[in-house]
């Protein structure tokens, strides 16, 4: 595939349009922000968009500016997805989880289509309630961590259906 300089830069300048245009709009909904659907192929610049997404809510005092921007890569962890559930759940009580070192901020799934069944029900269960309950019976409260998801694009209606805010990425070339 060959992409000229100028094809490069129009894709550059339409990504960036859309994290100032459609970011800021879930970012600044009324209330709280919403959660972010990204719906787009592998290297399309999801990480890159969330960063500006992630900045907006920062220089607009929707985030406090030391509150973490969280990144996990479901793809990174596709040959041990149990590695992948201490990962972003934690052990036990969710010590060290993605969604605890995430609070008042943002948590970034990237490749949310990659999770498990069960992996996803429990996202689900946090997308409906905000709270995530661990194998001890805990129930804890994540209310204030903004979740932003990646997806390739298949399989989407039960995100759809609960995340409001949809961002499709073009494709590279």
């Amino acid at each position: 595939i060959v992409a000229s300089p100028r094809d490069v830069r129009d894709l550059k300048r339409l990504m960036r349009l859309s994290a100032e245009v459609d970011g800021p709009m879930a970012i600044r909904y009324p209330k709280n922000p919403l959660n972010i659907l990204i719906s787009a192929k592998s290297g399309c610049g999801t990480s890159t968009f969330v960063n500006v997404v992630y900045r907006y809510a920062v220089q607009n005092a929707v985030l406090r500016a030391d509150v973490p921007l969280v990144k996990i890569n479901c793809r990174h962890y596709a040959k041990n997805i149990s590695s992948l559930d201490e990962e972003l759940f934690g052990i036990g009580n969710g010590e060290n989880s993605c969604f605890e070192r995430a609070r008042g901020g943002m948590l970034f799934i990237d490749g949310f289509d990659l999770l498990d069944a069960r992996q996803q029900s429990r996202v689900f269960a946090f997308l409906d309630t905000k709270t995530l309950t661990y194998d001890n019976g805990e129930r804890i409260d994540y209310s204030d961590v903004y979740l932003v998801l990646s997806c390739a694009g298949q399989n989407l209606s039960v995100l759809k259906r609960k995340i409001p805010m949809i961002i499709e990425l073009p494709e590279p070339w």
